[in-house]
């Protein structure tokens, strides 16, 4: 083998040993700031369903949030930057947190995410009805 031919396999042994080593650590640092403990008196959040929502519905008290859409990605595969404190879970399953939308009222916004789900997506839950008109820059809306 020629030197020069031998170059370029030693570059592209590394160049795809790059790729894959990023790779991995996209993956898991995906969402990895937002896995933290629950709060010493977390708000449990039941399921339910209303007429006229095509949503699964989750009560607290008087408070029900529907989901509304997602999270705006920031960079490669960055979505902590959108997650506030972490304030309850979904009755049944305390891995199903509920986490604030950083910047805006926890009454109005929520984040649902499933903490050690390995390819699960947060979503945004909006409090209905929806008491503002502004949606957030962070959240895009699900259309479907």
């Amino acid at each position: 083998m020629q030197k020069g031919a031998r170059v370029m396999n030693t570059f592209a042994k590394v160049t795809v040993l790059s790729i894959v080593i990023a790779c991995v650590i996209c993956l898991l640092s995906g969402c990895g700031g937002v896995i933290v403990d629950l709060p010493e008196e977390p708000l449990v959040f039941e399921m339910t369903e209303r007429e006229g929502v095509n949503s699964v519905i989750l009560k607290n008290g008087d408070a029900e949030y529907a989901i509304y859409g997602k999270i705006k990605s920031r960079g490669l595969f960055d979505l902590s930057y959108a997650f506030g404190d972490c304030i309850g879970y979904v009755s049944g399953d305390k891995n199903d947190r509920l986490f604030e939308l950083k910047g805006e009222s926890r009454s109005e916004w929520l984040i649902r995410y499933y903490v050690n789900g390995v390819m699960d997506q947060p979503v945004v839950l909006r409090r209905l009805p929806p008491g503002q008109e502004t949606v957030p820059a962070c959240v895009v809306p699900d259309n479907t």
